[in-house]
């Protein structure tokens, strides 16, 4: 199974649509209802040609992801502070 960006995801009793993909490791997801404001940022684990999708529980882990998350948009994410 390969996710691709706009995939809709189901887990946790949520529908998670997929905003980014980094490094083909990491998922940056946000809740595909409009009543809800929920985002997630995760790992995928692919065991024995299933795919898992794990919480991120090392900070190195996370700050590694969010910097590049910040990265790959910095130049809307400085253009919204003009």
């Amino acid at each position: 199974m390969n996710i691709n960006i706009n995939d809709i995801l189901t887990f946790d009793n949520g529908e998670y649509l997929v905003v980014d993909i980094i490094d083909d490791r990491y998922l940056y997801l946000i809740n595909n209802d409009i009543l809800k404001n929920d985002i997630a940022i995760v790992k995928i684990v692919n065991k024995y040609n299933n795919i898992e999708i794990n919480n991120i529980d090392n900070d190195d882990e996370f700050n590694y992801v969010i910097y590049k998350l910040y990265l790959k948009n910095k130049k809307n994410i400085l253009n919204y502070f003009e």
